[in-house]
Parts: C-alpha cells; sequence; structure tokens
C-alpha cells in the first residue's frame, strides 16, 4: 500500500524435488521429467534477508577476458600476416610482359 504497510500480491510454493524423476536443463534448472510439477514441501521455510552469494569469481572472469582478447589480437595478427604473404608470393610469380 501507499503507506508503507506490507501487501499479500501471491504466495510462493516451496517444492522438493527429492524422490521425483527430475532432470537437469541446460539453463542448470531442475525440471520434471514429462512435464510434471513437484510436490509442496509443507516443512521448507523462507529464510528471509537472506543474499545470494554471486557465483562469478569477477577476478577469474577479467583474466580470461583479457587472455581472450590477446588470443583475439594474435590471430588477428596471423591473418594479416598470412594474407601479406600471399599477396608477396601472388606478385613475385607475376612474369613481367
Amino acid at each position: 500500500a501507499g503507506d508503507g504497510t506490507p501487501q499479500v500480491v501471491d504466495k510462493l510454493k516451496l517444492a522438493s524435488a527429492r524422490g521425483s524423476d527430475t532432470v537437469k536443463g541446460l539453463d542448470n534448472l531442475l525440471y520434471v521429467r514429462g512435464g510434471g510439477t513437484l510436490p509442496a514441501n509443507m516443512d521448507a521455510k523462507v529464510q528471509g534477508s537472506a543474499l545470494e552469494g554471486s557465483n562469478v569469481n569477477m577476478a577469474q572472469s577479467l583474466v580470461d577476458m583479457i587472455e581472450n582478447q590477446r588470443a583475439y589480437d594474435v590471430t588477428a595478427s596471423m591473418m594479416k600476416s598470412a594474407k601479406d604473404m600471399d599477396e608477396g608470393g601472388a606478385s613475385l610469380m607475376r612474369l613481367p610482359t
């Protein structure tokens, strides 16, 4: 509400995958095989004010990005060198008229 009091907007279903035939999708989420739904778990609790840790290591991501950029630069340089050598070889093969 506009005065800051909490307002219920929907219900959160707490489910358990134990004992269910689940499969992990390409998005790393669990799905019930055959498209079913998971049973509700009445013993589950939501922990409020908890922070989820990131699954990304920022330092390693930066190192990987720099390595990929350097590999790209080396590959681009090799391609330019190959083009220059090809053009040089082609000019040597031309017969003077």
